[in-house]
């Protein structure tokens, strides 16, 4: 009977599951003891207490949670005592239900909506009071202001004299906290320029002994003018910054004069000209002595070259070829390295290889041959390489070692900084030192690890040679 009803059994669990909708009155996904307490009221009255609620509710939750969950609904109404019911039982059950349910949900709407009437009133009281209060202010306001007025109106005199010196005092605030930015300002563009100044001198200052002297500023002045700035000029242009008479400008001499004189005057266009020239020239004049001195360093070892391999004998040539080209072109950033600079090193490194011991020199010579043995052949010539490189003999690399390596490799800018981040790379124990494991690990499982067999010997022949003749103050290795 109940199938015909309501078409089916999928549309007896729809219905069902409607009316829960309804009853859940929280929207929580159950109904607990207030709402089947409310809906039992609905039904029966003020008389269904709320121990009744609780034995009702107690029928459907049969998880014992407490609350009545939609499949437990569903179940008491389609397994249970209802689902037994014939049709007029049941659909009158559910008109019922969802009757309680509506009425329950019409009340709570009534209830919120005479809640947002009395709100409404509330509020509109509130603001009956406060238009009340505002129009008592608005009286008092002007009932002040009238007596003013006619305060003001018995001493006229007296108010235009006050007026008067009020209008004075606010002239000469505004006047001194004109005075008061524009004072500030000038000493943020003082000190701005004070540190550009300071940085503008140790570019200046060429030998770094804190003061610019006649041959720095002669070259300066080259740098800027050409070779008609002469001495003469430099000692007049030095005597005018050079205000205690030593000879030199030092940095306060050098600010002073940028701040205090003519300079000092200038508007912010013409300063930055001369900053950037003064800059410019020193820079041009830093790359030309660095310049100087690589082809110096290039000189010499094109003159130890001459008893060096044929192959040295090329790189030299190479290397020379290059530092013409670069001399003959525009000055190199101080920041670069020059590419004739590498060629210099692999002179270097070429030089000493042909000075170093039989074995090495026999890895120079025939390095295929000492790279086909395999991995067992590559990891004894890192082993002989590691020994080589270990110049007090300790059985391990250290920092001063390593800095001693660098330096001959890459000259004095090889700082201990960068010797610590080399070391850095190899020491997997972090302990401080490079073992020969640690070395041996480090090549064997890097990019050199897997290259080819003359690739292999090559970098093997550079690695250890131009060091053999290198030693620390504990021991000399011969």
């Amino acid at each position: 009977m109940l199938r015909s009803l309501v078409g089916s059994e999928m549309c007896i669990r729809d219905r069902l599951q409607d009316v829960f909708r309804l009853l859940d009155m929280d929207g929580s996904g159950s109904v607990g003891i207030q709402e089947m307490l409310l809906l039992g009221r609905a039904v029966r009255g003020d008389e269904f207490s709320e121990e009744k609620a609780k034995r009702r509710l107690g029928k459907l939750d049969t998880s014992g949670d407490g609350v009545i969950d939609m499949s437990e609904f569903v179940q008491f109404y389609t397994e249970g005592k209802m689902g037994m019911a014939d049709e007029h039982v049941w659909a009158a059950e559910m008109k019922l239900l969802s009757g309680a349910a509506a009425r329950i949900a019409a009340e709570q709407e009534a209830a919120k909506v005479a809640a947002a009437k009395e709100e409404a009133a509330r509020i509109a009281a509130e603001e009956e009071a406060a238009k009340i209060a505002a129009e008592q202010e608005a009286a008092r306001v002007a009932a002040e202001e009238e007596a003013a007025a006619k305060i003001a109106a018995d001493d006229e005199a007296a108010r235009v004299e006050a007026v008067r010196i009020a209008a004075e005092e606010a002239a000469a605030a505004k006047i001194a906290a004109e005075e008061e930015e524009a004072m500030r300002v000038q000493k943020a563009v003082r000190a701005k320029r004070e540190a550009e100044l300071q940085d503008v001198f140790r570019l200046l200052d060429m030998d770094g002994s804190g003061s610019v002297g006649i041959q720095e500023m002669l070259l300066l002045g080259r740098a800027v003018r050409g070779d008609e700035f002469s001495e003469e000029k430099a000692k007049r242009r030095l005597g005018k910054l050079d205000t205690s008479g030593d000879g030199v400008i030092d940095m306060s001499e050098f600010v002073q004069f940028y701040t205090e004189g003519k300079m000092g005057m200038a508007d912010e266009h013409v300063w930055a000209a001369e900053m950037k020239l003064l800059s410019g020239a020193a820079a041009r004049v830093a790359a030309e002595q660095e310049t100087a001195k690589m082809a110096a360093r290039l000189s010499a070892l094109e003159e130890e070259a001459a008893s060096m391999s044929p192959r040295a004998a090329v790189v030299v040539e190479q290397a020379s070829k290059i530092a013409a080209e670069e001399r003959a072109g525009c000055n190199p950033p101080a920041s670069a390295t020059p590419g004739w600079v590498v060629l210099e090193e692999e002179v270097a490194e070429d030089a000493a290889k042909t000075a170093s011991q039989g074995d090495v020199a026999r890895v120079v010579e025939q390095p295929e041959q000492s790279s086909n043995g395999g991995l067992g052949t590559r990891v004894a010539e890192l082993e002989e390489v590691f020994q080589l490189l270990d110049i007090d003999g300790s059985g391990s690399i250290g920092i001063q070692e390593m800095l001693l390596l660098g330096k001959e490799a890459k000259g004095d800018e090889f700082s201990e900084d960068k010797a610590k981040r080399r070391l850095g790379k190899l020491d997997t124990s972090g302990d401080g030192l490079v073992d020969m494991s640690e070395f041996v690990q480090f090549y064997m499982e890097s990019t050199m690890g897997k290259a080819k067999d003359r690739k292999w010997a090559v970098e093997m022949r550079m690695l250890p040679v131009s060091y053999t003749h290198l030693t620390l103050p504990t021991k000399r290795i011969v």
